[in-house]
């Protein structure tokens, strides 16, 4: 007995260590064969990836007539060059290099482009040089951009599919960017089994016109299109913005009630311009109550990031990490070209090179897969990672400030949720609710003033069920008191009731806060009380 106990305590070490061999193996090669890793630690699945190129035929870029009604012809509808990550298995050794995501660039908006292998080569080279430029590497030249454009990545193109079903990840760009600047993130998430997609900025294919709007469409068009791809799990949606990609990834967040996580690196969703132009999204008010965990990575800033819109999720977990090293274009792929060749770096200020920006590329990596894992996957090492990142103080020299923040629970029900409830168990009970709500958190907003007129209406008063429509109404007017349309309903509901010295009352007071309300004078004379 103690023999076969002792055999196969062997056995398991053995393989424990076997696998740890692998992963250490595994690391050594993506390092060897893979720089732009750096230190991350690849996971077990290989990268296929494949590009389909759509149009999004409702909203066309070009007029189908022009002011002479002359009659257009070509493509009109806006092109949306989409860039997909998947787990593979034998992938073979053709891997892509860098030259291959960056040559993306040129059909990205024109699908049926057609050029010369010579001027392909030609004409990549003289963007990529001024690409370069815009990153703040302008020091490489014609023999060191030939170095950075051959660079070879983990991904094979068009490999076989893994079998599985992963999470999903949409890939938002800065400003004037293509998913060649976030290739390695992608690369990195996918060697761990999820499943990436990304596009182009929205500014690249319509400078003009509300970008944040028109990308914020991009990202829900590539969302519609990756649903239909092979082996995503639909029920695992997380969205990773960068750079002014946050502002329309915000957009999203609100409005998509399907989006289980949400990652900013670097991007407009904390910082005071970005806030001011995407916390008017009318969906906001009640995208705030969902439960949707967050996270922002940032660099140390002379003007201080804004929290306003992470801090209003009061029943999401959220974490705030600065970066103490890192600068704005080290949170990209080029960031890490950078650490590899820092004597290309001609402004220090905008991005780093060298070993503290490969060191903050990991710490950067690790923490959106532990987040990625914990949200997506339920994960306890995940957990265990971010629930301990202070206590054991992980990367105290590559980041400058830390906070983690704990959701409000329970969490609340939702606009139409809250109308349900009224509907189906009773007003006593969505009151409790409410009360319960306004309790842990006083700025809580579960219903707007229309919604709930509309549902004291339709749902009671005209049922005949007067004093549950008192109720509803007279919550109008707690949650909105300067509401004159409340009051309005509310003078109705009493005078249905025959109690007219309150409707008297309240019709008084809706024409106080609206001295137009011709209802309320109309119906302050059929009481005899003008």
């Amino acid at each position: 007995m103690k023999a076969i106990k002792l055999l196969v305590l062997v056995l398991i070490v053995h393989s424990f260590s076997s696998c740890n061999a692998q992963e250490d193996n595994r690391s050594r090669k993506a390092a060897e064969d893979y720089p732009l890793m750096g230190d991350l630690k690849p996971g077990k699945y290989d990268v296929g990836f494949k590009v389909i190129e759509k149009y999004d035929y409702t909203r066309p870029v070009k007029l189908k007539h022009d002011y002479k009604g002359n009659f257009q012809s070509g493509v009109r509808w806006r092109p949306l060059q989409i860039s997909i990550w998947y787990p593979a298995k034998g992938t073979g050794s053709a891997r892509v290099l860098l030259q291959d995501y960056y040559s993306l660039t040129l059909t990205e908006t024109n699908f049926d482009r057609v050029l010369s292998k010579n001027d392909i080569q030609k004409e990549l080279r003289k963007k990529f040089s001024a690409k370069l430029k815009s990153y703040h590497l302008a020091k490489a030249d014609s023999a060191g951009r030939e170095k950075i454009l051959n660079i070879k990545t983990s991904a094979v193109k068009n490999a076989p599919a893994a079998e599985g079903s992963f999470p999903l990840i949409i890939v938002t760009q800065n400003n004037g960017d293509s998913p060649f600047n976030q290739s390695l993130i992608a690369e990195y998430l996918t060697s761990h089994g999820f499943i990436v997609a990304s596009t182009i900025s929205a500014t690249i294919i319509s400078p003009q016109g509300d970008f944040v709007e028109n990308e914020a469409k991009d990202i829900e068009f590539v969302i519609n299109q990756m649903y239909e791809f092979p082996n995503v799990d639909k029920d695992k949606l997380a969205l990773y913005t960068v750079g002014l990609g946050g502002m329309s990834g915000g957009k999203v967040l609100f409005r998509n009630t399907e989006v289980d996580a949400f990652i900013s690196v670097e991007s407009g969703f904390a910082t005071p311009q970005g806030v001011q132009g995407i916390k008017t999204a009318p969906e906001y008010a009640f995208a705030k109550n969902r439960s949707v965990p967050l996270m922002h990575m940032y660099r140390v800033r002379k003007d201080p990031a804004d929290f306003t819109i992470m801090n209003s999720y009061k029943y999401s977990d959220k974490y705030m990490i600065e970066m103490k090293e890192l600068r704005h274009f080290n949170f990209s792929t080029i960031g890490m070209v950078a650490s590899l060749y820092p004597d290309y770096v001609s402004d220090a200020q905008w991005i780093l090179g060298g070993d503290k920006a490969k060191t903050g590329h990991k710490v950067v990596g690790e923490y959106v897969l532990n987040f990625l894992n914990k949200y997506l996957r339920n994960n306890k090492d995940a957990l265990d990672f971010l629930d301990n990142a202070i206590k054991k103080d992980y990367y105290s020299n590559e980041i400058s400030n830390y906070k983690a923040v704990n959701a409000i629970e329970p969490g609340v029900p939702s606009e139409s949720e809250f109308a349900k409830i009224m509907m189906a168990k009773g007003i006593d009970e969505a009151l409790g609710i409410y009360n319960e709500a306004k309790k842990k958190n006083p700025e809580v907003v579960l219903f707007s003033e229309n919604t709930l007129i509309g549902v004291g209406y339709f749902g009671f008063l005209n049922k005949g069920k007067i004093k549950e429509a008192i109720k509803i109404f007279q919550l109008v007017t707690d949650a909105f008191p300067d509401s004159w349309n409340g009051f309005d309903s509310l003078a109705e509901a009493f005078m249905v009731d025959k109690q007219n010295s309150l409707a008297v009352k309240y019709y008084k007071k809706s024409l106080e806060i609206n001295p137009e309300n011709t209802n309320a004078k109309q119906k302050l004379t059929e009481l005899g009380a003008n």
